[in-house]
């Protein structure tokens, strides 16, 4: 099962992948990582049988710039499209929307995981004034949210 840990601190070293903003990587026993998050979402997705997982880093926002796939209705089902043939059963992380008056984009993100039967194991939403660095550990299937200070 994934496992969310919350640091209040600064990572020590950025190790793995690196995914940019409205993007996504996916991995098998690597590491992914991004910085950033904000207003933003992260979102990981991990199948803990394969040991494979992917990590999702969207504005939330509807710009022409970015990819419709990316935007939060539609990022789950990017996702596990990516995933397939996944062995066991997907759990998912959230992190981010901190400067958001109301969580639509989670919300939205929420509904899709609870219609595709994904577990979500943890979430570090709102709250945070200056930001988060997500980095996911495939291998261990540890998440752990850096809260910028």
């Amino acid at each position: 099962m994934s496992k969310l840990i919350i640091q209040e601190l600064n990572p020590r070293e950025r190790t793995g992948i690196y995914v940019g903003w409205d993007s996504y990587k996916v991995a098998e026993k690597d590491a992914l990582w991004t910085d950033g998050i904000a207003s933003c979402i992260s979102i990981t997705l991990y199948d803990p049988l394969s040991k494979r997982g992917a990590l999702a880093h969207i504005s939330a926002a509807y710009f022409p710039e970015i990819p419709k796939f990316l935007y939060p209705e539609n990022v789950i089902n990017t996702l596990t499209k990516e995933l397939h043939p996944y062995q066991g059963q997907l759990e998912a992380t959230l992190a981010g929307e901190a400067f958001r008056l109301t969580k639509w984009a989670s919300s939205l993100i929420r509904k899709k995981l609870q219609d595709s039967k994904i577990l979500l194991v943890g979430e570090d939403l709102g709250n945070v004034t200056i930001g988060r660095e997500v980095h996911f550990d495939c291998n261990t299937g540890e998440v752990t949210v850096y809260r910028y200070q």
